[in-house]
């Protein structure tokens, strides 16, 4: 695998009556195998630190989840949104609170870091938001393009899918990002 690429930690999802399809021109549909909620997000920080920031909170009980999701909302900058994402709506809260414990472990565990590479992280401070990334517009989609897509992402089927979140896992970018965004490089289930 390469160094480069961004790491991150996330809380795997399984969603099987979920099914997200038919999407317009110009948006990108994440694989079900690329489903996740984020805890942290490392950048591009290697192999070593995104190991040792696992590590650093792999004895914090993870119990796994479940959880029901609410509607599709656009994410990221409100007049040029990044990404269409499903909201929990059932157990939001205790899933969002194990988010921010675990992330202030995280982020206690790179301020401890002797590795160089800890410095450059660039720490969220924004409140958790639990959310389910179900697809992205392309960087160079027009504003028609866009709007299309969000009118799309707000239809689709969300409120009330159940879903479980069974594991904390390390992710890195795929090797192969035409079939998939992401790769599970280390998991610790619940």
């Amino acid at each position: 695998m390469s160094e480069q690429g961004n790491w991150f930690l996330g809380l795997r999802v399984e969603a099987p009556e979920l099914r997200v399809r038919d999407a317009p021109e110009a948006v990108r549909v994440f694989v079900p195998e690329d489903w996740h909620l984020t805890v942290i997000f490392l950048g591009a920080c290697g192999s070593a630190l995104a190991h040792e920031v696992f590590e650093a909170i792999e004895d914090f009980a993870f119990p796994g989840f479940d959880a029901q999701l609410g509607e599709v909302v656009p994410m990221g900058n409100p007049r040029r949104y990044s990404a269409l994402s499903a909201l929990l709506s059932e157990g939001r809260d205790e899933v969002e609170a194990w988010i921010q414990e675990a992330r202030q472990r995280a982020e206690a565990a790179l301020l401890a870091s002797a590795d160089p590479q800890a410095k450059s992280v660039r720490l969220d401070r924004r409140p958790v938001k639990a959310h389910l990334t179900l697809a992205r517009p392309q960087r160079k989609a027009s504003d028609a393009q866009r709007e299309a897509a969000l009118q799309w992402g707000c239809s689709l089927p969300t409120p009330g899918v159940a879903v479980r979140l069974p594991s904390l896992a390390l992710y890195a970018w795929s090797e192969d990002r035409a079939k998939r965004l992401f790769q599970i490089v280390r998991e610790r289930s619940g």
